[in-house]
């Protein structure tokens, strides 16, 4: 019933907000002529802004799980438990991640196992924190514009809130348990006590600005890109005293990072966990060649593109007012560009929300200043603008409209297996919240077991299932709402029967769309020892 009324609901809102959203679009045609009022635009922004968020909030509990927050989860899970992290969802991998995982998002996960403690594990409980974090990162957004030219009426505020809400990516990925709003938080926040420091010349404002920068690294790797960003900036400020200092703090900050690493075993066990992670294993190419392939991450598909378009044209028809208004933002921008193109290990434009929110104000400022550039700015402007908030709201729908509820689902899979307290192979978001009740291993682990150590092998259901039993997990469990893929495909669902054997799996259960395999070798053990 919530699922219905949430879905309903989310539907009627964002109608009206395609509605409001082209009617916005005409009025920036219409700031050109002064026919609306600055003051009646902020109030419809201000609508916009608070019915995506209304829209976004109620989501959360009935939206489709990212396979990241069933990793991330059990960390947290197992450092509310343990006192360190581990991951069964990688057994297999081969590098002892099940035993216990040196390398991940330390800080990000820390808050996890705090939500756990002090709330109860929930997916419900992480996503809310994501929540908390995104209105943390409103107010501070709005500290750092409320001075500013552009901002009268709070314009500049609004409407750059309203640019991100919008953008598919900050959608697919802020409004769920992932490290991406809490690094934009941290990151955004260094750099708006960085430019008080600078205007000002308030010391605490640089030791606040390098403590933030070093959180974020501590938070997650990619997070040294603000570090870098910063540095860059009191550099080109010619602040050669602060970048030292900066540099420091943050360095010692960012050291948090090697908290749990205290002894020459645990470093060890880090350093080779580290340079096996999959992502990192993979052949990369030298950080100053991989800057002329950064355009992907700008360009990987249409939403990107209508984007990066905007913000490269509003960048180049306002640099020369940026780098005399705004130099601090312009260098911090492109700073941070620059490192995560350097350090990242992929194009993926997930990890661009970093940056998303600089981009945005530089949007805005370009959109607001858009009476004072020649016809051809605005004829290039306003249809950009006009097919990036259609495509984007499309696609926002669309992951509102795929729903499942995560632990109900889970609890009737559970439902369905003939013993309890087994080792499974399931799906990565399982463990919300059958971890208590399974040692749950995921398809994860099989995927980059086959991609790091056999590069280019296509593996097909047969070798899924002899991973899993290798893995001795008793128990397969594929589910289409949330496996219905290459692997759902593969063991034919349209003709497979009870009974049917593959590799050592027997179908013990085919129903409502879940098929439940048991492993016939552990079984025939246990009916030995009983015997």
């Amino acid at each position: 019933m919530l699922k219905m009324v949430v879905k309903k609901y989310s539907m009627c809102i964002f109608a009206n907000n395609i509605n409001l959203s082209v009617k916005m679009l005409e009025i920036k045609g219409m700031l050109m002529s002064k026919k609306l009022s600055a003051k009646t635009t902020a109030l419809i922004l201000f609508l916009l802004v608070a019915g995506i968020v209304i829209v976004y909030i109620l989501s959360i509990f009935t939206r489709f799980p990212n396979s990241d927050e069933g990793i991330m989860g059990e960390h947290a899970y197992f450092l509310s438990r343990l006192g360190y992290a581990k991951s069964n969802l990688w057994e297999g991998f081969g590098y002892g991640w099940e035993v216990r995982q040196f390398h991940y998002h330390k800080f990000f996960v820390i808050i996890g196992m705090v939500i756990i403690k002090l709330f109860g594990y929930s997916i419900y409980h992480f996503r809310i924190s994501s929540v908390v974090f995104f209105l943390l990162f409103t107010c501070i957004f709005y500290l750092y514009s409320k001075p500013l030219k552009e901002n009268k009426n709070y314009l500049l505020f609004l409407l750059s809130v309203f640019i991100l809400l919008i953008n598919n990516v900050f959608y697919d990925y802020i409004f769920i348990y992932r490290p991406e709003v809490v690094l934009m938080l941290f990151g955004f926040t260094a750099f708006f006590f960085m430019d008080k420091n600078l205007k000002s010349r308030s010391v605490h404002y640089l030791v606040l600005s390098a403590i933030f920068a070093g959180l974020s690294v501590f938070t997650h790797l990619n997070g040294l890109i603000f570090v870098f960003a910063g540095f860059s900036t009191y550099l080109f400020n010619k602040k050669y005293k602060a970048a030292l200092i900066f540099g420091v703090i943050s360095g010692v900050v960012s050291s948090l990072y090697f908290y749990d690493l205290l002894s020459k075993a645990e470093f060890s066990g880090f350093v080779y966990q580290f340079f096996n992670e999959p992502s990192l294993a993979q052949k990369q190419s030298h950080p100053l060649l991989r800057m002329f392939t950064e355009y992907v991450r700008f360009f990987h598909s249409p939403k990107e593109t209508l984007f990066s378009l905007l913000f490269f044209i509003c960048l180049g028809y306002n640099f020369k007012y940026l780098r005399k208004r705004y130099f601090n933002l312009l260098i911090y921008t492109l700073g941070a560009m620059v490192g995560l193109a350097v350090i990242s290990h992929s194009h993926t434009p997930k990890y661009a929300l970093l940056y998303y929110p600089f981009m945005a104000i530089i949007i805005s400022i370009g959109i607001l200043r858009i009476r004072e550039h020649k016809k051809v700015f605005s004829y290039l402007m306003i249809p950009l603008l006009v097919i990036f908030t259609g495509l984007n709201l499309y696609f926002n729908i669309r992951i509102i409209k795929k729903t499942v509820n995560v632990p109900e689902r889970n609890r009737y899979m559970a439902s369905l297996l003939p013993q309890g307290g087994h080792k499974v192979m399931a799906f990565e978001t399982f463990i919300f919240n059958e971890i208590k009740n399974y040692t749950i291993n995921g398809p994860i682990a099989y995927r980059y077991y086959f991609s790091s150590n056999r590069p280019g092998y296509k593996p097909d259901i047969y070798d899924f299932f002899e991973f899993a039993d290798k893995n001795n997990d008793r128990y397969i469990l594929i589910d289409w709402y949330f496996m219905n893929g290459k692997l759902y495909k593969e063991i034919q669902p349209e003709t497979i029967r009870l009974d049917d054997v593959i590799n050592n799996y027997k179908l013990v259960t085919a129903k409502d769309s879940a098929f439940i395999f048991e492993n016939t070798r552990l079984m025939e053990n246990q009916n030995q020892e009983k015997n």
